[in-house]
């Protein structure tokens, strides 16, 4: 993950861009870190917390779980591949 931010970091200077537009963030505290850090600011069409949110309204999801997705969000890499 942290090679593509690099890359990516790299490729936006480049070519100079602005900003970034991303259609969904799973709101990952690294990745959002990487882009402040860039410079880059970051703009969202949704995100983790929307889908969720929108997952319990419909019965997707139930609130019993929520605390577990929060937990995933926070860090991923301890639930293992």
């Amino acid at each position: 993950m942290l090679e593509i931010l690099i890359v990516s970091q790299v490729f936006l200077r480049v070519y100079r861009f602005q900003t970034v537009l991303d259609i969904f963030s799973y709101q990952l505290d690294n990745g959002t870190q990487a882009f402040k850090e860039a410079g880059f600011p970051l703009q969202t069409l949704s995100n983790y917390g929307a889908l969720i949110e929108v997952a319990i309204e419909k019965g997707i999801v139930k609130p019993d779980d929520l605390s577990l997705l929060q937990s995933w969000r926070e860090n991923p890499e301890s639930f293992g591949v």
